[in-house]
């Protein structure tokens, strides 16, 4: 390891101590890309709490570091050890892999802490376990497959949810993985993506209670964001709900992931404007075509919660009446 990088965790492993409060730990399980970055930033800006971006993304030199996960297939239900899941997190809270704590000058850096909010986008088979286990409140946040696959590189899990015996036995049967998987490897790149989003989202879409959750999506955090702050703020125990509101507007560090046309939008001063376009300009990039069979993917997956000619999600995963007609239009 270089000495940049080895300084870089001594401070990391110094700067910063948790000591677990008597509230719940939050645990946001999202797509990546779909905002979560965004929403983690925001649940950190409360009092006390510390983040933990992605501590399974084995891209990441800290989890690397960390030596104890190595590849995807780790982390899907075929092969994942659940105990050394729960351990890895365990240990993360009693300051165990102080290596991986918050740096010390990156935005919301506290040096004692007393919540965390675990940023997670794999393990979707152990979300409930892991919240039982661990103390977390679960926080579910989606959006719509098109705009969120639009916007990735990658979809480093695809191949392991096709090659999956559990999703075939449990969920899809031969004949339909057969198919989504003919798809997945001779459909468009869209497709492609879509089919991740879908594996990557089913089981908390087809198998999971939501009603245990505290779930949001991406576009109606956008659109009504008052109402989503107050509904975050009681659902998950949180304090400052003003400077939960502001956080709202500000641009999530990885922001320079984005294309030069999201900083644009991004710079427009009209705040309602900026956030429907957030919502919207997905649809310039794809034709009506192309999103009849994007969206086509969902139907081969039974999965209604977006639905072609709509940019926000099935009223199931709304919360508020009027969340619809902020948006001005749908298609």
């Amino acid at each position: 390891m270089n000495p940049g990088r080895s300084f870089k965790y001594l401070l990391r492993s110094l700067a910063s101590q948790h000591v677990q409060g008597p509230k719940k730990n939050i645990l946001l399980k999202a797509t990546a890309r779909g905002g979560s970055t965004w929403v983690m930033e925001m649940i950190a800006s409360q009092p006390g709490f510390r983040f933990y971006d992605e501590p399974f993304n084995i891209r990441r030199d800290n989890v690397r570091k960390a030596g104890l996960f190595h590849a995807w297939e780790e982390l899907q239900p075929d092969a994942c050890d659940n105990e050394k899941i729960i351990d890895f997190l365990d240990g993360l809270k009693h300051n165990r892999y102080r290596f991986m704590s918050p740096a010390p000058f990156r935005k919301f850096y506290r040096p004692i802490t007393r919540r965390i909010v675990f940023k997670l986008h794999e393990l979707e088979h152990m979300i409930d376990e892991i919240a039982e286990r661990c103390g977390c409140d679960v926080l579910y946040l989606i959006r719509h497959p098109i705009p969120n696959s639009l916007s990735r590189f990658v979809v480093p899990r695809l191949e392991s949810f096709l090659e999956s015996d559990f999703y075939r036995d449990r969920y899809l049967g031969e004949q339909r993985l057969k198919e989504i998987s003919e798809v997945a490897r001779k459909g468009t790149r869209l497709q492609q993506f879509v089919v991740s989003w879908c594996f990557e989202n089913y089981i908390p879409l087809k198998d999971t209670d939501l009603g245990k959750w505290t779930t949001l999506s991406y576009e109606e955090l956008l659109l009504n964001s008052r109402k989503s702050c107050q509904y975050l703020s009681q659902s998950l125990d949180l304090e400052d709900q003003s400077e939960l509101l502001r956080s709202v507007g500000e641009p999530s560090t990885n922001i320079t992931m984005s294309g030069q046309e999201t900083l644009d939008i991004m710079s427009d001063p009209d705040e309602e404007k900026r956030k429907r376009q957030l919502v919207t300009r997905w649809k310039a990039r794809v034709s009506d075509e192309e999103e009849k069979l994007a969206m086509d993917v969902l139907s081969m997956f039974d999965i209604d919660t977006y639905r072609y000619g709509r940019f926000i999600p099935h009223k199931n995963l709304l919360h508020f009446n009027d969340t619809e007609t902020k948006l001005g239009t749908d298609k």
